[in-house]
């Protein structure tokens, strides 16, 4: 019986040691150097405290067709694309010899201030600015001619 006890008791300390082994380990603390700082409240404030930008960058449309006169002539200004507040089209002047010239330009939708100029380079070639109206119904300004600085008025309305 003895023997019997014997095996028995070696078998109680096999399973033992072999269930030690099985143990899950605790990990080991890094070393200093390779720490990560903790993140802080103040850190997940920072984080958190970010402004999302919810609302809609302010737009003044100027598509469509602009009827009305320039230096006392006959002038249509077609805006045919326009990409936030950039844009482009073109211009018809009646003057003695008809003008049909490639515009492009701005518009600050906070001041309303348009500025355009000629893409093609003329002798006529020339600069505009000028105010869009609240109602975005009337644009009245300043023509100025580049090569001599000659400078008219002008009042469109869209049609």
């Amino acid at each position: 019986m003895l023997a019997n006890g014997s095996i028995v008791f070696a078998g109680i300390l096999c399973l033992s040691l072999c269930l030690t082994g099985c143990q899950k380990k605790q990990e080991e603390p890094k070393p200093a150097d390779t720490l990560q700082p903790a993140q802080t409240n103040a850190d997940t404030a920072k984080k958190s405290a970010t402004p999302v930008e919810t609302a809609a960058k302010k737009t003044v449309s100027l598509i469509g067709s602009w009827k009305g006169e320039l230096d006392s002539r006959t002038t249509t200004l077609k805006i045919t694309e326009q990409k936030r507040n950039s844009f482009s089209g073109t211009i018809v002047i009646n003057w003695r010899e008809v003008v049909n010239q490639k515009v492009s330009g701005t518009v600050n939708p906070d001041t309303r201030e348009v500025q355009m100029k000629d893409m093609l380079h003329a002798r006529n070639a020339a600069k505009y600015s000028g105010k869009l109206s609240k109602d975005g119904k009337t644009f009245s300004g300043t023509y100025t001619q580049i090569v001599d600085n000659q400078k008219s008025t002008f009042s469109l309305s869209l049609k």
